[in-house]
């Protein structure tokens, strides 16, 4: 991202179950995919026809903060410091 003018991306990371849910016997609906860069969402009775989404980066549950950082906000940072404008929002 450094060194160029960008447009807007929409970054994707997904949390894993956290012991609730585990404990009320829900089942993992989200599925990320790296390679193609998509989040597949699927119904927990209809496994069949699961709802697909394409973003510009997506990261899964076992995603580490620093590889976010590495991969979304260094660029940033760093083309803020050379005097152009940045913005990075974050939902959730």
């Amino acid at each position: 991202m450094s060194k160029n003018v960008e447009t807007v991306k929409v970054v994707v990371r997904a949390r894993p179950m956290n012991k609730k849910e585990f404990d009320n016997g829900s089942t993992e609906i989200v599925a990320i995919d790296q390679s193609v860069m998509q989040v597949s969402l699927e119904h927990p009775q209809q496994k069949e026809n699961p709802r697909v989404f394409t973003f510009d980066m997506v990261y899964g549950g076992d995603s580490k903060q620093q590889d976010l950082y590495d991969e979304c906000g260094f660029g940033l940072v760093e083309n803020v410091i050379e005097g152009y404008n940045g913005t990075m929002f974050a939902y959730g």
